[in-house]
């Protein structure tokens, strides 16, 4: 069935207001490359290169150098969007932001991303964490902070969990 006009004209304020455009231009054969990986880990193409974006973004922000924080440790948090995927916690994965705003954000997109078999499957949620959460080994001096390395973690009130959607 065709769109009405007054549904593509929704669909197009919808995605003005809502969403950026990104165009990517790629070697030739890369285009093929991506979407194979994407078929293999069940998303789209989209979704993988938000991914490694994503993940690349957590990767170079979760890591501080404890020499320039020196006094400053004990009262920082940071927030994690964890997601779950079939219950479980051995496939977790767990991006790290600086404000609570930001890692709503971030889940909210991640959460409304996942297609709605993947949603039955997966959890996403905002958690908090201090240095007391972490493990001893995720700090050491001159090295970096490893967020994700948590022994436990707090919920923090107006945090996103797809549970409440």
């Amino acid at each position: 069935m065709a769109y009405t006009e007054s549904q593509k004209k929704a669909s197009i304020k919808y995605m003005s207001e809502k969403t950026d455009d990104i165009r990517l231009r790629v070697k030739k054969g890369l285009k093929e490359k991506y979407k194979l990986e994407a078929e293999k880990r069940g998303v789209s193409m989209t979704q993988f290169i938000i991914g490694c974006v994503e993940k690349e973004i957590k990767d170079s922000n979760y890591k501080y150098k404890r020499d320039d924080m020196a006094g400053k440790v004990d009262n920082m948090r940071r927030y994690l969007v964890i997601r779950e995927q079939d219950g479980t916690l051995e496939d977790v994965h767990a991006e790290v932001y600086e404000s609570l705003e930001e890692a709503n954000n971030s889940a909210k997109y991640s959460w409304n991303h996942l297609t709605d078999a993947e949603q039955k499957k997966n959890h996403v949620f905002v958690a908090e964490v201090t240095e007391s959460d972490l493990y001893e080994d995720a700090i050491e001096d001159g090295e970096a902070i490893d967020w994700t390395a948590y022994k436990q973690y707090n919920t923090p009130e107006g945090g996103f969990d797809s549970d409440e959607q």
